[in-house]
């Protein structure tokens, strides 16, 4: 199924309106589940109405803006400080980045040379049925499962809460929500961006287990227990042909010796310490384990 056709319904109403509204404008939102606002700043949002989400730019790892997300405005409460749950809720597999919105033809207002002063203050604004549809059209470009996106939401409630046990019942299905969960926060966590080379090129980006998925089902989940990798350094780090020092810093397997072309490829990265997140980096712990049972010195 594609998000835009489980949207059909609400798109062929014409009392639908549609929106693009901010994350993390008030400790009371829980991303995909609800949604807070003031009646006072903004009174058109209605039950039923459709909107994609935004990660503004002060709450981003990497300064720049991304949307991620849609879902349907559910049942309101509330006079001046309203609240919504959220319904038909769906994650992008890969968000939407700023720059790729750069050439995008808005119907509801004119973008101007730069994005100063295009988004409300307040973390709402409404668009066009357009815009929403075109938005939604960027990232439609995978088949969502039945239930399979209420899963992902469902297992980044359980990281939040800190539970971070997986049975192997879960750990080894084919669609495997938890992970995709754990994935996607982890990369966010680290701006979209390898934490040793930098590359940002997000469907080049995994996150990379440090105790591997069969080694530790109570840390499957664990933010802590992963780092944002691109595929050549997670395979690199999984193979043990390198890993991290208590410094962070990189520390390079002379098992590599045998390949000039895997030298060329790691050895710039050597001692080198690795980008950090602003919350959850690397567990010491985890990083000890991988160097003892994983390392290839």
């Amino acid at each position: 199924m594609r998000i835009i056709d489980a949207y059909k319904t609400e798109l062929e109403d014409t009392a639908t309106n549609y929106f693009v509204i901010d994350s993390g404008n008030d400790v009371d939102d829980r991303d995909f589940q609800t949604y807070t606002w003031h009646a006072s700043k903004n009174d058109k949002i209605r039950e039923g109405d459709l909107f994609i989400y935004r990660k503004p730019q002060k709450l981003s790892e990497n300064r720049f803006f991304y949307i991620y997300g849609t879902g349907k405005i559910g049942i309101i409460s509330g006079k001046d400080k309203v609240n919504a749950s959220l319904i038909k809720t769906f994650q992008f597999t890969y968000p939407i980045f700023q720059k790729d919105l750069e050439d995008f033809d808005w119907k509801w207002k004119t973008k101007g040379r730069s994005w100063e002063h295009f988004w409300g203050q307040y973390g709402i604004n409404r668009i066009n049925k357009e815009d929403f549809i075109g938005l939604v059209q960027l990232a439609d470009n995978n088949e969502y499962e039945d239930g399979v996106s209420e899963e992902i939401i469902k297992n980044e409630i359980e990281i939040e809460n800190e539970d971070y046990y997986v049975p192997d019942a879960e750990a080894y299905t084919k669609t495997r929500p938890w992970q995709a969960a754990w994935s996607k926060d982890l990369k966010e966590n680290y701006g979209f961006r390898c934490a040793v080379c930098g590359l940002s090129t997000v469907e080049l980006l995994v996150g990379s287990h440090i105790i591997p998925v069969n080694a530790d089902k109570n840390n499957r989940k664990n933010p802590r227990n992963g780092i944002c990798l691109c595929v050549l350094h997670d395979k690199a780090f999984d193979k043990g042909y390198m890993t991290l020092d208590l410094e962070y810093c990189v520390k390079v397997s002379n098992k590599i010796q045998d390949d000039s072309v895997l030298v060329s490829l790691l050895e710039e990265y050597k001692d080198k310490k690795i980008h950090l997140p602003s919350k959850y980096p690397p567990s010491i712990d985890f990083l000890n384990y991988h160097r003892e049972n994983i390392y290839k010195e």
